[in-house]
């Protein structure tokens, strides 16, 4: 400050008005900084980002009529960075449960095994909703002695990056192509968790716990089971049979 005439102290108006300046650029400028990390933390939040589906190892699968083709299922675990594994982080898969419902054809699925890696409570059974075809559903886990869930991507001839292996239905073609969609064990989830927290994998997962988002959640996928269609030469050599069976019933 400075002394006036009369002994009243005079403000430097200007020069305070431009520290005060500075100050509200200096505030300014970190706040908009600090607001750019917000920001870029939460985009990186959004990127990041852990979903569960049920598939198979093909999309569709060739047989003729009567022929029994393996179709082997896994739980994709699809991560986007810089996401790691939820299933690896809780101990790996305690168990799980999945149903291949047909909703079109006429193909039967007639046997499931996987007692390597979820040797208890094998539980194969139809479910027939009325006036419907069977759903097949499976609900199996690991050994209660078992310290350790099953991990994605376990090797073997099973192994598929980033899947646990669940094991494999064996499905017999019938006469025209089917199509199976792969769903939740109930619509309820709760079969497909977790080893050391029991995170429900079916369900998404919400803070301030894991988010992710559950199997149950998208559109279901599917396997088809593709039937070839008789050629000319087959069809005519079933007529030529059917001719000739026809006219020696007529001359006996």
């Amino acid at each position: 400050m400075a002394v006036g005439p009369p002994g009243i102290p005079v403000k430097h108006v200007k020069a305070d008005d431009e520290e005060f300046g500075e100050a509200m650029n200096k505030w300014t400028l970190k706040s908009l900084a600090a607001a750019v990390v917000g920001l870029l933390a939460v985009a990186g939040q959004a990127n990041a980002a852990i979903s569960y589906s049920y598939v198979t190892d093909a999309p569709s699968y060739d047989a003729t009529p009567g022929q029994t083709v393996t179709v082997k299922l896994y739980l994709l675990e699809t991560l986007s960075a810089p996401s790691t594994s939820l299933i690896v982080q809780d101990n790996g898969l305690f168990g799980f449960g999945v149903q291949v419902n047909r909703t079109v054809g006429d193909s039967l699925v007639t046997n499931y095994a996987n007692s390597t890696d979820f040797p208890t409570a094998p539980n194969p059974k139809p479910v027939v909703p009325p006036g419907g075809v069977p759903n097949w559903k499976f609900s199996q886990g690991i050994d209660a002695s078992s310290a350790n869930g099953v991990s994605p991507n376990n090797g073997g001839a099973n192994a598929r990056a980033s899947a646990v292996f669940l094991g494999s239905v064996d499905v017999t073609a019938g006469q025209a192509n089917a199509t199976f969609q792969l769903l939740p064990y109930s619509a309820g989830g709760g079969n497909s968790i977790t080893n050391t927290n029991f995170y429900d994998l079916d369900a998404n997962g919400v803070a301030p716990g894991p988010v992710y988002t559950g199997a149950a959640a998208g559109a279901p996928n599917t396997f088809t089971i593709v039937v070839p269609e008789p050629t000319f030469a087959g069809v005519a050599m079933v007529l030529g049979a059917a001719g000739m069976l026809r006219r020696r019933r007529q001359q006996a």
